[in-house]
């Protein structure tokens, strides 16, 4: 049924195949529709399985992959294990020198962790997590944009609210 289906699709163009055993929509318009289609429970549930099938597929060496994985838990509303990946991949990305992609997976853990119940672990998180942004800033803008001081005094703000906590 599938390979009826697929073989359908490619009639039609709707597909194309990129190399062997792999096929991708021949226009995003095509496949932004077809995502659309899915029922929101249907596509949080095919994420999941993607990343998955992903950490499956790349058992021995996740590092290339840990920002697609924090993009698909994150859309299966798994925020616990997309934090974790978008740490991973801002490192990763910080190794290579890449450090737009830094700021840019920074920024999606510290908006999940806001999401999640607010732990003492999750609280140093945060604030390691602003830190690193600081950090970042300095290399990607300078020591004195307006970005890196809100960073650092979020990171303070952070601070003081969990010192405070008993």
């Amino acid at each position: 049924t599938v390979v009826r289906g697929l073989d359908e699709l490619w009639r039609r163009r709707l597909v194309r195949e990129q190399e062997p055993g792999w096929y991708d929509f021949s226009h995003d318009r095509i496949r932004e529709v077809a995502y659309h289609e899915i029922r929101p429970a249907q596509r949080r549930l095919l994420h999941k399985r993607v990343a998955q099938a992903l950490v499956t597929l790349h058992a021995n060496n996740l590092d290339e992959i840990h920002g697609q994985l924090g993009y698909h838990y994150e859309q299966a509303l798994q925020f616990e294990d997309a934090v974790i990946a978008y740490h991973r991949a801002a490192d990763q990305a910080e190794a290579l020198y890449a450090f737009e992609r830094v700021l840019f997976y920074l920024e999606r853990m510290l908006t999940l962790l806001e999401k999640l119940p607010t732990t003492a672990a999750s609280m140093q998180q945060q604030i390691k997590g602003w830190l690193k942004t600081a950090d970042t800033l300095i290399i990607v803008k300078g020591w004195t944009t307006s970005e890196r001081k809100q960073a650092l005094d979020r990171a303070y703000e952070l601070s003081l609210i969990h010192i405070s906590e008993p």
